[in-house]
Formats: C-alpha cells, structure tokens, sequence
C-alpha cells in the first residue's frame, strides 16, 4: 500500500479515494431520498398545466433535480475516473506520470459520458410512466401536505395508482384536510387539481 501513497501515485490515490467515496455517497443518497423525501415504489408528481401526468411540471422538477445531480455527479465521475486511470496506468502499465496523467484525464472524460448515457436513460424511464390525470378519479392515498378549506388553495397528497406513487395537487370540497389523512378522490378538475374527501 505503501507505493499507492507515495509520490507520483499519491496524486492519483488521493482522487481515486476520495472521488469514489463521494460518488457512491451522492447515489445512496439519491435512492434513500427520492423526490419529497419518498423512496419507495417510485413516484411522479402530478402537475397544473397539462392534461398527462409529468409531461409538464412534473417533468420540469425531475429534470431540475437530475440536472442538479448530474452537475455534480459528473465532476465527480471525472475525478474518480482521472484517479483510477491513472493510477492503473502508473502502477499498472508503468507508464511515466505525464502518460498517466494523459490517460487518467480520458477515462475521466469517459467516466462523465458514461454518466451522461445512464442518467439520460433515467430520464427516459420517468417519462414512460405519465399517466392520464383522470386515472386518478376513485382512487385513495394520504395527504402529504395540508389541504387547506374550499377556495383556500391547495395542498399535495400522495396516491398510488398501479404500482407507482403519484405526487397529486389537491383541494377540498368542504373543511381544511391536516396531512397524513387518508382521502379518496372525489373529482378531477379542470385545472388538472383533484377533489378528495377523507375516509
């Protein structure tokens, strides 16, 4: 281990390290927290603007959120990828250092399109689970976030519908709906909201 922490490797160790420590960090991260702090089942919001579930704000917010990891993540990827790279072609191949710097910066650069490729594929998976805001007529879930009374607003409840949680802006017919109660949908509206009533 010594020759791993020892200059010239030392430049490529501490990168491989620490990139890969981070990277695997930011991922269970990611798979514990989800979107509104739900990780199960995987889920889409809902939003105000068109008639397909996630084609609009939904899609929006997932974009910004991946956007953001993506960010970040890649600067990872290219550090981690830099640091093995080179390494393997220090210690590996035995190559001189300006080689292994060369080679570390292109699986680096690769590191970042693979990255690219995956997330664009997640992307594409989200967006083949829009559904029709009407499918969510009937169904029952848990207030997420207070629904406050008739003409006050709205607020977010949590639905599942197939085998996926749904992220749905909701109002009330009647009083104010604290969260964490169990509701129905009573009615979609035209604003793409839906009417629950609790159960």
């Amino acid at each position: 281990m010594g020759d791993f922490f020892a200059s010239p490797a030392l430049w490529f160790t501490i990168p491989a390290l620490l990139g890969t420590l981070a990277f695997i960090i930011r991922l269970v991260m990611l798979g514990a927290g989800g979107h509104h702090g739900d990780g199960g089942g995987g889920h889409a919001d809902i939003g105000t603007h068109g008639d397909v579930m996630g084609a609009t704000d939904a899609m929006h917010d997932s974009s910004t959120n991946l956007t953001g990891f993506f960010s970040v993540q890649s600067f990872l990827a290219m550090f981690m990828g830099f640091g093995w790279g080179g390494l393997g072609a220090l210690k590996g191949l035995g190559w001189p250092w300006w080689g292994a710097v060369l080679l570390g910066i292109g699986a680096g650069l690769a590191m970042v399109l693979l990255l690219g490729t995956v997330m664009r594929s997640v992307g594409k998976l989200e967006g083949s689970g829009n559904i029709h805001v009407r499918a969510t007529l009937g169904a029952m879930g848990d207030v997420y976030v207070g629904v406050p009374e008739k003409g006050r607003g709205a607020g977010e409840v949590r639905l599942v519908i197939g085998d996926r949680h749904r992220m749905v802006n909701a109002v009330s017919e009647g009083g104010p709906i604290p969260s964490k109660t169990r509701v129905k949908v009573s009615a979609v509206n035209p604003d793409n909201t839906v009417t629950v009533t609790p159960i």
